[in-house]
């Protein structure tokens, strides 16, 4: 594999079930297997969103390479969060999660269909992913937005619980 077969991702994680921090532990191994993990941010605590979720979440994010295309990503991500216990056919929108791992950005490729929406949909919205990627990528920019403004944006018209973990 030569450095032009690799491509840019960002994959969110987050767990607020069991024993969450050794979850997120587990599945960056996991996830090493599959992906070249190039940076990983601090673990977040951070409250859960929607009205399904009972405890809170425990949140970060990496950057990678990868030879996946997005959709083989989607079903590498799909098989370790069910090797963790998850069952997409039978969780609550918004509720609690053993693990749940996100495709953030891919190569900066923007797409939209039944099965895949690139950048992530709800990414520009959510402080518990905006915090921990900036962490990494601290001049980052998803779809022309500069996302330490929109941090700033977000932080001042939500009242949001996040709590970066030793």
């Amino acid at each position: 594999m030569t450095n032009k077969d690799l491509f840019t991702v960002y994959i969110g994680l987050g767990s607020n079930k069991d024993d969450s921090r050794e979850i997120l532990k587990s599945a960056l191994k996991e996830l090493s297997k599959k992906v070249n993990i190039i940076k990983s941010s601090s673990v977040y605590e951070t409250e859960p969103v929607g009205e399904n979720g009972t405890q809170n979440f425990f949140n970060m994010v990496i950057k990678a390479e990868t030879n996946f295309s997005p959709y083989e990503l989607l079903e590498v991500l799909f098989k370790i969060e069910a090797e963790f216990g998850r069952n997409r056919n039978v969780e609550k929108k918004w509720g609690d999660r053993t693990l749940d791992l996100d495709i953030l950005s891919y190569n900066n490729i923007i797409m939209n269909d039944y099965r895949l929406t690139l950048p992530h949909k709800e990414m520009l919205n959510r402080i518990f992913v905006l915090e921990p990627f900036l962490e990494i990528e601290p001049e980052a920019r998803i779809l022309n937005k500069d996302i330490s403004k929109r941090l700033i944006i977000l932080k001042r018209i939500k009242q949001y619980y996040i709590k970066k973990q030793a």
